[in-house]
C-alpha cells in the first residue's frame, strides 16, 4: 500500500513535478507492476495502462532547455507493486558517464529537490539546471548520464558537489571539499550513493 487507508492491492497513484532541463536528448524510463501512463508537459509518451509483471518501458526524446511538467500515473491490480521512474541524459559525444543514487522527499510537489554541481576550469563550482525531485513514493532517485572527465580526474571519478534541499533550504550536502566537506567523486559506468539513500 503507498500510504495510510489505500488498500494493498486495486488502487492508483498520481506523481507530478517540474523539472528544469538543458537541451539535449533525454531517455525516460518506467518501471512498473502494473499500468503506467507518462507525460510530459500534458502530452502522453507512455501509455501502457495494462495489467503486467514489472516491466520496463523507454521513451527518447531531445528537449530545448526550459520548464517541463512531469506525470507518472500508475495502477496496481493485484499481487506485488512497483512503480519506478528514471531520467537518463544521452550524450551523443559517447564520452564516460556515471550517476548518482540519492534520497529526496517527493512530497508535497517542489518541496524537494536535489542539486548537483561540477568544477569548471577554475576549480569554481558551477550549477547544472535548477534541481531534481523525485517521483517515487520512497523518495529514491537515480540521476543518470552525468559526464565524467577521466583525462581530468582518472579512474577515481570526478569530483561533484550534490545538495538536498527542502524547503528552500540546503537540508544535506556533500562534495564541497573546499568547505571541508568529504569529498564525492562520480565514477563512470558506476552507482554512487551519497551519504544518505533509500531504496527503492
Amino acid at each position: 500500500s503507498p500510504g495510510p487507508g489505500v488498500p494493498a492491492d486495486n488502487f492508483s497513484v498520481r506523481w507530478t513535478n517540474t523539472f528544469r532541463l538543458d537541451k539535449g536528448k533525454y531517455r525516460f524510463i518506467t518501471e512498473t507492476d502494473d499500468g503506467v501512463r507518462l507525460y510530459i508537459n500534458d502530452r502522453l509518451v507512455i501509455d501502457k495502462w495494462q495489467t503486467q509483471s514489472r516491466r520496463q518501458h523507454t521513451y527518447e526524446t531531445s528537449l530545448n532547455s526550459g520548464d517541463y511538467v512531469i506525470r507518472m500515473e500508475y495502477f496496481d491490480e493485484g499481487g506485488a507493486a512497483f512503480a519506478r521512474l528514471r531520467v537518463e541524459v544521452l550524450k551523443e559525444s559517447g564520452g564516460p558517464i556515471g550517476n548518482i543514487i540519492t534520497c529526496v522527499p517527493p512530497q508535497p510537489q517542489n518541496y524537494a529537490w536535489i542539486k548537483l554541481y561540477r568544477l569548471d576550469g577554475n576549480n569554481q563550482w558551477y550549477s547544472l539546471g535548477r534541481g531534481i525531485g523525485s517521483v517515487s513514493a520512497s523518495g529514491f532517485l537515480k540521476i543518470d548520464g552525468l559526464p565524467v572527465d577521466e583525462n581530468r580526474f582518472g579512474g577515481a571519478g570526478e569530483p561533484y558537489k550534490v545538495e538536498q534541499w527542502i524547503d528552500g533550504k540546503v537540508a544535506r550536502a556533500t562534495g564541497d571539499f573546499q568547505r571541508g566537506e568529504p569529498i564525492f567523486r562520480v565514477r563512470a559506468f558506476a552507482d554512487n550513493v551519497t551519504p544518505w539513500s533509500c531504496s527503492p
